[in-house]
């Protein structure tokens, strides 16, 4: 019973003590903040703050001396840089009122309350808390507008200078580490801005654009495998998006792997089978694969996209027919023939097709149109 009583004893005293550190003053810094105060009231600020930062000297979480000094670097010196630190001093004097508070609670209601009224009732800790909280956020708000004014001025350098002082307060700040990226990038450092999305990338794990602004700035590099790996991250977050699948279709193309780049256009056309451009170069990498089922294939696509006319269809059928692929040049001969009835090229094509074939009937149809036709 002894020994819990004295241990009781001994949480009040540490208590006690931490109370004095944090918000008790000596004679001398009370001296100093009578001082302040009443330069204070008579608006004679450039007075005040001496007297204040001497208070600070002594007892670094006097909460009253932080948010004053705050205040007057925010609203009368607008110096946000220093308003910024005081006003985030001011918020962890205050946690610090609070935790104690709670500490003091759970051993001792009576003190607790007690304590309370005096340090956070009357001093109007709330009240404070919310103000230093809403301010601190305005600090944020006017320094990114320098920055971001810097930047937009095309003053990349100056912009980068506010805003990697603006990083230094707010590590965890996307739009910071955006807006840095964007500078980098206008003063040609791909490196450099590639590493400020990746920090972007990591507090923002979900967002398909982080992965894909990556992606093409190593695109940009000519740093192809690289980019592959990221627009691979950026599907896997957003797997329906047709852009990455088509991105990574061309570096493979560039990377001389034509079975993956097929694969990552066919993925292409599961999600937008009009894209134009996956079908033509699907169609190109077919040939180089020599699997004309996929060639023609494409070809189809393409056209019911971009539509049949003469000049189109009179060009592949005769790539049709330097590739003997002789079936496809009657079928597409026929179309050809439809919308130019009175040009013999498509007949003539045909029945050296139907010849190679060996399909006799139509030879003698097509040899018949010739003759008409001349």
């Amino acid at each position: 019973m002894k020994k819990v009583l004295i241990t009781g004893l001994l949480v009040l005293i540490i208590i006690a003590v931490m109370q004095a550190d944090i918000q008790d003053l000596s004679g001398n810094a009370k001296k100093n903040l009578r001082s302040a105060d009443n330069y204070y009231r008579q608006k004679i600020y450039e007075k005040a703050l001496p007297f204040y930062e001497q208070v600070i000297e002594e007892n670094p979480y006097h909460i009253e001396s932080l948010f004053i000094i705050s205040g007057i670097n925010y609203e009368i010196k607008k110096d946000y840089w220093t308003a910024y630190d005081y006003y985030t001093r001011t918020l962890e004097a205050i946690q610090m009122v609070y935790d104690e508070y709670a500490q003091l609670e759970a051993s001792d209601e009576k003190a607790a309350k007690k304590y309370a009224k005096k340090y956070i009732e009357k001093e109007k800790l709330e009240d404070k808390r919310e103000m230093a909280t809403t301010l601190l956020s305005n600090c944020w708000t006017y320094l990114y507008k320098k920055g971001y004014n810097h930047y937009t001025a095309e003053e990349y350098d100056l912009a980068l200078a506010e805003l990697e002082k603006l990083l230094q307060l707010a590590p965890d700040s996307v739009l910071t580490l955006k807006l840095i990226g964007n500078s980098y990038l206008k003063l040609d450092n791909i490196e450099a801005a590639i590493s400020s999305y990746k920090s972007v990338y990591e507090m923002e794990p979900n967002n398909k654009q982080n992965a894909q602004l990556i992606a093409n700035q190593y695109f940009q590099l000519d740093q192809k495998d690289n980019a592959v790996i990221w627009y691979q991250k950026a599907s896997e977050i957003a797997p329906e998006d047709p852009d990455n699948y088509f991105n990574m279709g061309i570096c493979y193309t560039n990377l001389e792997q034509p079975a993956e780049a097929m694969a990552m256009f066919n993925k292409t056309l599961e999600y937008e089978p009009s894209n134009i451009d996956a079908i033509y170069n699907a169609k190109v990498i077919a040939l180089q694969l020599k699997d004309m089922d996929s060639f023609l294939k494409f070809s189809g696509m393409e056209f019911a996209v971009t539509g049949y006319t003469p000049e189109s269809l009179k060009v592949f059928c005769y790539q049709l027919n330097s590739l003997e692929l002789y079936d496809a040049v009657l079928e597409y001969g026929e179309k050809w023939a439809e919308l130019d009835p009175e040009d013999p090229a498509p007949y003539q094509l045909m029945f050296l097709a139907a010849n190679k074939l060996d399909k006799k009937d139509l030879k003698e149809k097509y040899q018949k149109k010739i003759q008409k036709l001349k």
